[in-house]
């Protein structure tokens, strides 16, 4: 039987599983209805998902937890001239950098360091905001329905710009401001299922906001799914959390936040 795409609308019969959080990184389980997501998004789906695990921190995280490819393969990627592996016989917290290392910070008086590689390869965002948008409207559709259809008429931009028919980049912000506050998405079975990958996503409405977060044990992903130009949620977090940073970089201009002090 046929059934309406949720992404693009289109009627099909797809057959093929849609995991809402990709396998590679490490999600067995948490899968979308069939049909629900068209084979034609999941093609364009896959172009910008291979660039989000391989050209982000998110290759990091793949490497660091051993996580494999949907070939059985080592995450690899690149951030910023950096080669990243992750161990050729999938031992966790093992990973393999080669290149040029620009930003080395020492761990106090020892002779350990800290190696920043960046969040983002050459500052390019666009990939995993697409990607955080997929699954937020699938893990919406498929574990918090209400809110999904609460929100449905107004994701319209999102679906755009996730299909490439909008191709203004959209702001998002890496900070761990205000998301103890957040409700989780998934079913308690699912949250349990993906905290083995070391992975949550959650969500909370404002005022004028449907905020959809990202986390790993590294990093917290926060975009806004209803509004490109939020000045009152990126003011807020970025007066509350001086590690805050927002992507892409020209968007301080935007927002009027004046120069970034470095690139992290």
């Amino acid at each position: 039987m046929d059934v309406n795409c949720i992404v693009c609308h289109d009627l099909n019969s797809a057959i093929s599983i849609e995991h809402i959080i990709p396998e590679s990184l490490g999600n067995k389980l948490y899968l979308c209805q069939k049909g629900k997501i068209c084979d034609r998004c999941n093609q364009k789906f896959s172009k910008f998902e291979k660039k989000a695990l391989t050209l982000s921190t998110l290759v990091m995280q793949r490497s660091r937890y051993s996580i494999p490819s949907k070939k059985g393969k080592p995450a690899s990627g690149e951030i910023n001239g950096l080669k990243i592996n992750g161990d050729q016989n999938f031992r966790k917290g093992f990973v393999e950098i080669r290149g040029k290392v620009k930003l080395i910070k020492k761990q106090g008086s020892t002779d350990l360091y800290d190696l920043i590689v960046g969040t983002f390869d050459r500052d390019e965002s666009t990939p995993c905001t697409k990607l955080f948008f997929k699954i937020a409207i699938e893990a919406l559709y498929h574990s918090k329905i209400e809110i999904y259809n609460k929100y449905d008429g107004q994701l319209e931009n999102l679906r755009r710009f996730i299909l490439g028919l909008d191709n203004k980049e959209w702001p998002i912000i890496t900070s761990s401001f205000g998301v103890n506050e957040m409700i989780d998405i998934p079913e308690e079975s699912i949250i349990n299922h993906l905290k083995e990958s070391h992975i949550e996503i959650k969500f909370i409405e404002t005022f004028s906001s449907l905020i959809f977060c990202f986390k790993t044990d590294e990093i917290c992903f926060q975009v806004d799914l209803l509004n490109r130009l939020n000045s009152d949620w990126i003011h807020n977090i970025l007066n509350n959390d001086p590690f805050a940073r927002l992507y892409p970089i020209y968007y301080y201009k935007v927002f009027n936040r004046g120069p970034r002090i470095d690139k992290q």
